[in-house]
């Protein structure tokens, strides 16, 4: 729950204003609205890479401030719209999310976010490195592998923060519906500019 969240960076004017939003375990949650309207400003107070400047935030009647970072943020798995990725293989940088996942697993997330489709057609597969952040691969290509990555973490709470945008709105839209069905009766958070989300 937010409880009359405000948030302002060093003083700035708010970017957020006495937001009250309570979101229930399992709910399936899509926040939409121009780029700058604090989405991801939004976002980024679940996991306490930023915290509100006035109000609270809880999860289970807890101010999420009382419990350990690390326990927090191991609440979620996050896909950003900055993919940040390691010049490491496709497979290592999948596995980073939890290393404990098997290649099934993370073969079965690419599924889902159809990087399996691009991945398999790389000489050396899931074994290709990708370069520092990333570069050997497209925007969209990245934007997979991230969303396929918070996928690998298994998490009760996924986070996705215009991390399609740069994907074709069809195969985006086919995207997160495979997602939103995967992960039925977990949380599912959505950031978007794409008002059509919410139909899905």
């Amino acid at each position: 729950e937010f409880h009359c969240v405000s948030f302002s960076y060093e003083g700035d004017t708010d970017v957020l204003q006495n937001i009250d939003v309570h979101i229930d375990a399992g709910e399936h949650l899509a926040i939409t609205g121009p780029s700058g309207s604090g989405k991801s400003t939004l976002l980024s107070l679940l996991p306490r890479f930023n915290d509100p400047t006035r109000g609270m935030i809880t999860v289970g009647g807890h101010d999420i401030r009382d419990i350990r970072l690390q326990d927090v943020r191991g609440m979620f798995g996050i896909a950003f719209q900055e993919a940040f990725l390691f010049h490491a293989t496709i497979l290592d940088n999948l596995r980073y999310a939890r290393p404990s996942a098997t290649t099934r697993e993370i073969i079965d997330a690419c599924k889902l976010t159809g990087a399996n489709d691009f991945v398999e057609q790389l000489p050396n597969g899931y074994e290709t490195m990708i370069g520092d952040r990333g570069d050997e691969l497209s925007h969209g290509q990245k934007q997979r592998i991230n969303l396929a990555r918070a996928l690998v973490r298994q998490p009760q709470t996924l986070i996705i923060d215009e991390t399609t945008a740069t994907i074709e709105a069809t195969a985006a839209r086919q995207i997160i519906k495979d997602i939103l069905e995967h992960m039925s009766g977990r949380t599912v958070i959505i950031a978007t500019h794409d008002a059509d989300i919410i139909h899905l």
